[in-house]
């Protein structure tokens, strides 16, 4: 199944419903200043969370006849290809892509880490290595 929204507006998506089950359950009057003030905090609370969340920086992955190389911020991880296993794709949110590695085992990345036509480049790749 291919999504059409990213991934933070999903989770956006789910906060909603969240707020609307929350409503029906906890029923309660408050004012109109008092109802948008709160929205505008939550809002406000919620963007930044996904700003911070979702700000992991710069990613690469470079694939050669020899070996596959991936690297964020925090790790750089060389995957030669006799020890590649092959790839997944997480079924649930947040969705991630498994690189698997006889070596160190999966090395894995968010699969909104790339543009979509990068990703389907990646992949076509993945799939031919």
């Amino acid at each position: 199944m291919k999504w059409i929204f990213s991934e933070p507006t999903i989770y956006i998506i789910y906060f909603l419903a969240f707020a609307f089950f929350l409503k029906k359950v906890f029923s309660f009057d408050i004012g109109l200043i008092q109802g948008l003030i709160v929205s505008a905090l939550i809002t406000i609370f919620t963007f930044t969370y996904i700003y911070f969340k979702f700000n992991a920086g710069s990613h690469s992955l470079e694939i050669t006849d020899e070996k596959i190389i991936f690297k964020d911020d925090q790790y750089e991880t060389h995957i030669n290809q006799a020890d590649y296993q092959g790839y997944r794709i997480t079924r649930f949110l947040p969705h991630r892509v498994e690189i698997k590695n006889k070596i160190y085992g999966e090395t894995s990345f968010s699969y909104y880490a790339f543009p979509p036509e990068q990703r389907r480049q990646i992949f076509k790749l993945l799939d031919a290595y």
